[in-house]
C-alpha cells in the first residue's frame, strides 16, 4: 500500500508554530491509518505555484515528465490537503473558514464599541485573501464601510511591528486592529506597548490561529482558533474513506472558527 499523503498548508514560513500544531494531531491522528499497513507523510507545498501539477506529482513520487492527469495521481495516491482553500480540484480539502474567523474578531470588536477597526494583513494567495474578506464584509454589515483601513504586510512579527509604526506616525490611533495571524499581533502588541499606547485600554488587537503564545500570560492575546485537532481528525478520516470505501470524488469540509476571548481587547475608549 502507498504512503498517504496527509499535505498540511500555510502561507507562514516552516517555523510557524501554528503548522508545528497542526503538524503534531496530524501525526497523532495519522496512527489510525497505519494498521491498514501505510505511512502518514506531511508535505508542504506553495499551493499558489503556477507548477502547482508537477509540485504535486512530485510529493507523491510520481517523475514529472510522466505529466499525468490529476484525477489519474489522485487514484494512485490518497491526498489531503489540510489549512487551505483551494480551487475546483479531485483533492479532499479539510479547513478552517477563514473569512468566518476574521468576521467573528470584528463583530467581538464592535459589540465592545469599536468602529475604526483596521485590518493588519500578510502575505498572498488565498489565506491572505479570505482573512481580508472576512474583515470587509464584516465592517460593511456593521455599516463601517467608510472606516475600512488595510495595512499590508507579511504574517511575521516584523509586519506587525511595521503595522505599528505606520499607525503611530497617523493623527490618530484606531481603536481596534484584527491581525492576520498571532505573530503579526504579537508584533503589533509589543511595538505599540514599547511606545507608551495600553492595550487594550487605548488599542485592542486580536489575532488568529490561537498559537501557544498567544496563551502566555503576559500576552493573553484574544485570537480565533482553526481547531487543528478537529482538521486532522477529519483529514484522517477522509484517508480512510478512500482506503476502506474506495471514494475518489472531491470533497471539502470546512470547519468553523472559535474566537478565543483574553485580554488584548476591551471596550472602546471615549476619544
Amino acid at each position: 500500500m502507498p504512503p498517504i499523503h496527509l499535505m498540511q498548508n500555510d502561507v507562514l514560513d516552516l517555523t510557524n508554530r501554528c503548522r508545528r500544531r497542526m503538524k503534531t494531531p496530524c501525526r497523532r491522528a495519522g496512527r489510525t491509518v497505519r494498521h491498514r499497513n501505510c505511512n502518514v507523510k506531511l508535505d508542504d507545498l506553495d499551493w499558489d505555484r503556477p507548477d502547482l501539477d508537477c509540485e504535486l506529482q512530485q510529493a507523491r513520487g510520481i517523475p514529472r515528465n510522466l505529466q499525468l492527469d490529476e484525477t489519474v495521481v489522485v487514484m494512485m495516491l490518497p491526498i489531503v490537503v489540510v489549512g487551505r482553500r483551494l480551487p475546483p480540484t479531485s483533492l479532499v480539502v479539510v479547513r478552517a473558514a477563514d473569512s468566518r474567523g476574521i468576521a467573528a474578531a470584528v463583530d467581538h470588536l464592535v459589540a465592545l464599541g469599536h468602529r475604526r477597526i483596521v485590518h493588519a494583513t500578510g502575505g498572498s494567495g488565498s489565506i491572505r485573501a479570505d482573512r481580508r474578506d472576512g474583515y470587509l464584509r464584516a465592517m460593511r454589515r456593521h455599516g463601517l464601510g467608510e472606516s475600512v483601513s488595510i495595512i499590508d504586510g507579511d504574517f511575521t512579527e516584523k509586519a506587525g511591528m511595521a503595522a505599528a509604526e505606520h499607525l503611530l506616525a497617523e493623527r490618530a490611533l484606531p481603536t481596534a486592529v484584527v491581525a492576520a495571524n498571532d505573530r503579526i499581533a504579537i508584533g503589533l502588541l509589543d511595538a505599540l506597548r514599547r511606545a507608551g499606547v495600553d492595550v487594550p485600554g487605548d488599542v485592542s488587537i486580536t489575532g488568529y490561529d490561537d498559537s501557544p503564545l498567544a496563551r502566555l500570560s503576559h500576552i493573553d492575546l484574544t485570537s480565533v482558533s482553526q481547531e487543528p485537532r478537529e482538521q486532522a481528525n477529519r483529514a484522517v478520516a477522509a484517508v480512510v474513506e478512500r482506503l476502506d470505501g474506495g471514494r475518489t470524488d472531491a470533497v471539502s469540509s470546512v470547519l468553523q472558527p472559535r474566537l478565543v476571548v483574553r485580554d488584548t481587547t476591551a471596550p472602546a475608549p471615549n476619544r
